[in-house]
């Protein structure tokens, strides 16, 4: 697939190779799209005109991927950065939720991993004293222990 620079009336050209499909980012009005390649004797041939949006399940568009995780941000449930992917591996959400850390075979791995991290980021931005850091679990210590 090749993606054109976009024109100054902020066309944007595509050309596809064989058996490509339409990825759904790129079925919009002012993207027109090209086919070249043996089927078309190498010549180009308009797949889909600027103005068109394709309906869903058009067999020019690329279908789309199956989510990798099978975790969703359900407003009733409550989040949980822990999650498990379709292929059975566990998965945790850093701090920023935006990067994932894994895979781990079990959940129990996963949840240890997790808060392994969880304390250790914690504890990097705390920067306080030995005795202010977070230890295996949130009980303070005190000091006849």
């Amino acid at each position: 697939m090749v993606i054109g620079k976009p024109t100054k009336e902020g066309v944007i050209p595509v050309i596809l190779k064989d058996d490509e499909l339409i990825p759904v980012n790129l079925n919009a009005q002012r993207v027109l799209i090209f086919r070249q390649g043996e089927s078309t004797g190498r010549q180009l041939a308009m797949v889909k005109p600027l103005g068109v949006v394709l309906p869903p399940g058009d067999p020019l568009l690329l279908p789309p991927s199956r989510p990798i995780c099978n975790f969703a941000l359900d407003p009733e449930v409550e989040p949980s950065p822990l999650h498990e992917h379709a292929d059975g591996t566990w998965w945790f959400y850093e701090a920023t939720w935006t990067l994932e850390q894994g895979p781990y075979a079990t959940f129990d791995e996963g949840l240890a991993a997790m808060t392994q991290y969880c304390i250790e980021y914690q504890n990097s931005l705390t920067k306080a004293e030995k005795s202010d850091t977070v230890k295996d679990d949130e009980t303070p210590k005190t000091s006849t222990e």
